[in-house]
């Protein structure tokens, strides 16, 4: 039997198709009402983005040996002002949104 905790966990997990761990982050990040979250040292092996609950997360790579690694979390109602990511290494990633008529650039090292 699920208790009513475990049962909107699955629920999430099946609607969201991400990680328990992930689950979990994009939560608390969510409840606490980030917009934008860095994450240094993420360690996942691919260039990309995966889509939470809440979040649209795009990464650079890990190195060839497990290290380095970044993620920048985005709310999904910003997401749609992210023009370009560029993953520059393991240790860098940009991401550009347009506000308005300027476009800005955000760097996570």
């Amino acid at each position: 039997t699920l208790l009513p905790a475990e049962l909107r966990r699955s629920r999430t997990k099946q609607h969201c198709g991400s990680t328990h761990r992930m689950i979990m982050l994009d939560e608390l990040f969510w409840q606490a009402h980030a917009r934008v979250v860095c994450v240094q040292e993420s360690r996942i092996q691919s260039d990309g983005y995966h889509l939470g609950c809440h979040y649209r997360m795009y990464r650079s790579s890990a190195d060839e040996t497990g290290n380095y690694g970044v993620q920048i979390w985005i709310a999904h109602a910003l997401a749609g002002l992210v023009t370009a990511v560029i993953a520059h290494s393991p240790r860098l990633l940009e991401v550009v949104m347009q506000v308005g008529p300027f476009l800005h650039s955000l760097f996570l090292r």
